[in-house]
């Protein structure tokens, strides 16, 4: 068992992704458009804020500008998702190899799939052997570590592979949220129109319902049109080049443009992994979680180039 003296540089970064809760993202959305009506009308008088209703075309016309702001900011964080999900980035080509310790399918939870905007692409977990530490470690990265205790604690190298379901899973949410969000507007239009603004209080209320009205006709919009985009896409689950599924326990080499993540907590990842290659599986036996002491000696070949010192130069003839 070749386990080293060295202790992995585990965990450091703390940063969270700014897009990685749709909830906590839309509450806030909503939250700074439902405080900026009371503020408004809490700000001006009673006469004031009638005049500024009958300008805007009375209650209807307000809570169809209540709800058409709602709806635009769902549609803004519908397109952040977009953003971060969607986009190749700039990371440097990067190899690693080890073993495959664990696989997290695309939609792998309830919430991505109430919020299909917020799905996320194929990840597998790489326990990667103790000679690419210092790779996952650049720039004072977040490193993801087995629970193992020392000596044969091992860092995690996080592989995505583009999932087409989730990029066109943002898009039929776009679509969705936008025609959900049109007649969401009607609606609450609608129901201001109702309860008028003969008071500072009902007017509150009238926009606010308005407001929330239109959101929930976006979120039902893109959850249908999410839902139907990815059913009609392709669930390409990962594959090495040659064409065969990857599962766990199998060595591989992985190469990828590597970045630095704030989804992963600013831990170097390969984003949207470019090539796999399969070097066969662990052998019977190997104790999990996976450590390094074993894929060392079990994968002492893998397929990422190494630095070679240069020959040295024969003397000149004397």
């Amino acid at each position: 068992m070749a386990c080293i003296e060295r202790n992995p540089n585990c965990g450091i970064g703390d940063s969270k992704d700014t897009v990685s809760e749709p909830l906590s993202q839309l509450g806030s959305a909503l939250g700074v458009i439902g405080a900026i009506i009371t503020a408004v009308i809490a700000i001006f008088g009673a006469k004031e804020i009638a005049e500024v209703v009958a300008a805007l075309g009375g209650a209807t016309g307000a809570g169809a500008i209540s709800g058409a702001l709602a709806v635009i900011a769902v549609i803004i964080v519908i397109g952040l998702f977009g953003l971060n999900r969607c986009q190749q980035g700039r990371g440097l080509p990067t190899c690693v190899a080890g073993v495959v310790s664990n696989i997290e399918e695309s939609f792998g939870d309830a919430l991505q799939e109430i919020f299909p905007f917020s799905g996320q692409h194929t990840r597998v977990d790489v326990t990667v052997k103790s000679f690419f530490w210092n790779v996952l470690e650049q720039s004072n990265a977040y490193v993801f570590c087995t629970e193992a205790s020392f000596p044969k604690r091992s860092e995690i190298m996080r592989s995505y592979y583009y999932t087409e379901r989730v990029c066109n899973a943002v898009t039929g949410s776009l679509i969705g949220a936008t025609a959900g969000g049109i007649a969401g507007i009607i609606a609450g239009a609608v129901v201001a129109a109702a309860i008028g603004c003969a008071t500072v209080i009902l007017c509150i209320f009238a926009l606010l319902l308005a407001a929330l009205i239109a959101a929930g006709a976006a979120l039902a919009g893109a959850l249908a049109g999410g839902q139907i985009a990815k059913a009609v896409s392709d669930n390409n689950m990962p594959t090495t080049s040659s064409g065969s599924s990857i599962g766990i326990g199998d060595l591989v080499t992985v190469n990828g443009n590597m970045e630095q993540r704030d989804y992963d907590d600013k831990a170097n990842v390969l984003w949207w992994a470019q090539s796999t290659s399969l070097h066969g599986r662990v052998l019977d036996g190997t104790p999990q979680p996976f450590s390094y002491c074993e894929i060392d000696d079990q994968l002492m070949v893998d397929g990422c180039p190494r630095a070679t010192e240069e020959p040295p130069k024969p003397e000149p003839p004397r």
